[in-house]
């Protein structure tokens, strides 16, 4: 509009001229007006284009925005987001908000209930009568060979597993007894499932299996590294002794020959003996309490069959006068690379009567002594199972050899051998799960594998742990273990089984973080920055589950991630077996790849280090609440009472200064002047308990008092 009234205006100032001026001046002067009017009109033009583009968010939108969240922390090297990291979170932030569709498995069935908690819809799977029919509206009507191999995730109504139905859920839940499920074209990548490749018929999951991964420990290792369990004899009780070398080889001959030998020179030593199958069949054997398990002497005849031979725990750390058998719980999250989890809590299956030592030689086939035999026993005490975590088992624990100071014992020995023993178990079949993981990758598969272990445990009462028995389908909720509903549930979230709901609260810092790291280090590739995602999401969801491989800062916080002293069982890299002369067919590529992703898990939790873990879960009243403050200051004041009390003062002497027998008979010199002002020597016997009664009489007051005390100057400070 404006051009054309200048137009007009030109035309009537050359029709009718000013007086003394001149036409051409007129025509120079419009001319220049038009030129200034039509680029002011261009650059409003141009102006008002770049304020809708700015709002649509298509020129740097992302980058601001991202900036804007974090609150500009890291300054302009925290503006951007490092591609593989954007390219790893894209399918991860889809699947947040969508519902989740969880299919378990008849043998999974009571987990059922917990998906539901979780939010998750369930599908129904036929149970084990539908599967096996020969008629009726739900035969099961097989297509594909594979297709056996999923016949526990068939559901009602359908007449074969069809790729629709795998991939309409996002987590299979039940048991993986055969390697070539893991192959089947029909498991979709993001799809998770509850173990991995190798774990139950090539490195934990029966007797013979888990016996073998451990000789393997102890031939590359050493028995010192790999003493987390006892070393087994294999013995093959038969009736023809010519199928021996030609079915068993001579590893099995060498033990038999060994057998005989102790039987030979009466040597009256007492084993656990585990039947120890070799049958690769579709039905997995759950760990028993103990079904078929039995104590034999090494003069004894074994039963026919096959059988696994360890070593008895004859010195337990007793629970009053009771053995027992602790229960832990651990999560595998990942493979490759290694990432462990242990709940900080277990539970103690008692045995129902009191334990013998010295009449051993003649009580070890008392089954009611030695195992937990609920259904063929009458016990002593009301209760059957123990949390260890709590005021009502440390604060009884006893040994044979003398008198211990419960509380302290189990925090600083017991437990955290507990959980180094089951921290090692993994590691020992890491490489052959390492391998496998590696050729499923491989292979093209994305599916995500997990472990959910369920391990069984001796504690001698020297503190040392060791396993004996390996669940790979366990972490199972059951009426008879208190707290493990709510403990199953966080294993659920570190898993992920519901897509980490969480990850909203934290995902601004997290990919600030992440993509300040792959800068840093030339960038990521997707695969790299989705394992360091993982990472990030399992701490933010672990509940009661710690992170113990890669071994973090301790309690204090000391300490830098990486392997630490567990570092020789990742050496020789991934691995199916030790072959003559080699290791075990082992690549320089696949052993080039896993360090490699070791490595920079640990470098990431180096420059973001993960929270210490406050530690087990100690309760006084057995809750299944968290550790309260009343329960942190009890325990702190009962294990500071015991180090007063000269405990340490003696096992010092007894170390350094004594043989074993001479402090198992007391015959170690203790010099008055060698005790702290105001510390004694503990007693045994009754006064003994009733001082340690009265102690933790005190205790709880003191505790109670300094709560109190805390809450009365908080109250102060906000007044």
């Amino acid at each position: 509009a404006l051009v054309g009234q200048a137009t007009s205006h030109d035309r009537w100032r050359a029709s009718n001229p000013r007086p003394g001026r001149g036409t051409g001046a007129g025509m120079k002067l419009s001319k220049f007006i038009k030129v200034v009017l039509v680029a002011l009109g261009v650059v409003s033009l141009v102006f008002n284009v770049w304020q809708v583009w700015e709002l649509s968010g298509t020129l740097g939108h992302s980058a601001r925005a991202e900036q804007r969240v974090t609150g500009g922390r890291a300054g302009m090297r925290g503006s951007t987001v490092d591609p593989g990291v954007a390219a790893a979170l894209a399918p991860l932030d889809a699947q947040l908000g969508n519902a989740r569709v969880a299919r378990v498995s008849a043998s999974r069935r009571k987990d059922a209930k917990l998906f539901s908690y979780l939010g998750m819809s369930l599908q129904t799977l036929l149970d084990d009568a539908a599967l096996t029919t020969t008629s009726g509206a739900n035969k099961a009507k097989f297509q594909d060979p594979t297709d056996l191999l999923r016949a526990q995730w068939v559901t009602h109504g359908q007449s074969s597993t069809r790729a629709g139905e795998i991939r309409e859920c996002h987590v299979l839940w039940g048991t993986w007894v055969t390697n070539l499920e893991f192959f089947d074209h029909r498991l979709h990548d993001g799809l998770l499932i509850n173990s991995m490749l190798g774990l139950e018929q090539d490195a934990l999951g029966t007797p013979a299996t888990f016996a073998q991964t451990h000789r393997r420990c102890i031939q590359a290792h050493g028995y010192r590294r790999c003493d987390h369990a006892s070393p087994s004899l294999f013995i093959h009780a038969h009736t023809d002794p010519s199928r021996f070398e030609t079915v068993f080889g001579e590893d099995t001959l060498a033990d038999l020959a060994t057998w005989r030998d102790l039987a030979k020179n009466d040597v009256r030593a007492i084993w656990v003996a585990k039947p120890a199958s070799y049958a690769r069949s579709q039905v997995h054997r759950a760990m028993e309490l103990f079904g078929l398990t039995q104590l034999i002497a090494s003069n004894d005849k074994l039963p026919t069959g096959i059988w696994s031979l360890a070593p008895y725990v004859t010195s337990p750390l007793l629970w009053k006068s009771f053995r027992y058998f602790v229960r832990a719980w651990a999560v595998v999250t990942s493979a490759v690379p290694l990432r462990v989890y242990v709940l900080q809590d277990g539970w103690a299956h008692l045995a129902a009567e009191p334990y013998k030592e010295e009449q051993l030689s003649s009580n070890y086939k008392t089954r009611c002594m030695h195992f937990h035999s609920p259904e063929n026993c009458r016990f002593f005490v009301d209760k059957t199972t123990l949390r260890v975590n709590t005021q009502e088992f440390q604060g009884d624990l006893s040994s044979r050899r003398g008198e211990i100071e419960p509380y302290g014992f189990w925090q600083r020995k017991a437990w955290p051998s507990v959980e180094s023993a089951v921290t090692r178990t993994v590691l020992m079949a890491w490489p052959q799960l390492a391998q496998y993981e590696l050729i499923l990758r491989r292979e093209g598969f994305r599916h995500r594998r997990v472990a959910m272990l369920d391990l069984l445990l001796f504690v001698d009462d020297s503190g040392a742990a060791t396993v004996h028995d390996v669940d790979t389908s366990g972490v199972a909720a059951d009426e008879s273990l208190e707290c493990s509903l709510p403990y199953e549930l966080d294993a659920l979230m570190v898993a992920g089984v519901n897509a980490f709901p969480s990850r909203p609260d934290y995902r601004a810092q997290m990919v600030v973080e992440l993509s300040a790291f792959c800068r840093d280090r030339g960038g990521c590739i997707a695969e790299d920055a989705r394992q360091l995602i993982a990472l990030h999401d399992e701490r933010q969801h672990a509940g009661n589950f710690k992170l113990t491989f890669p071994v973090g800062p301790d309690g204090a916080g000391k300490g830098e991630p990486g392997c630490g002293p567990l570092c020789h069982f990742l050496e020789d890299g991934p691995s199916l077996g030790q072959r003559e002369g080699g290791s075990g067919g082992t690549s320089q590529s696949d052993r080039i790849e896993a360090r490699r992703q070791h490595e920079l898990t640990w470098a990431y939790m180096r420059v973001y280090p993960p929270l210490p873990h406050r530690g087990p879960q100690f309760s006084r009243d057995g809750s299944c609440r968290s550790m309260s403050d009343e329960d942190e200051a009890f325990l702190r004041i009962a294990m500071t009472r015991e180090a007063a009390d000269g405990r340490d003062v003696v096992e010092e002497a007894a170390r350094t200064n004594r043989t074993q027998d001479d402090y198992l008979g007391k015959k170690f010199s203790l010099r008055p002047e060698m005790l702290p002002a105001g510390v004694r020597i503990g007693g045994s016997g009754d006064a003994a308990k009733a001082r340690r009664e009265s102690s933790l009489e005190r205790v709880a007051k003191e505790a109670a008092a300094e709560v109190a005390d805390e809450a009365a100057e908080d109250d102060g400070r906000d007044a």
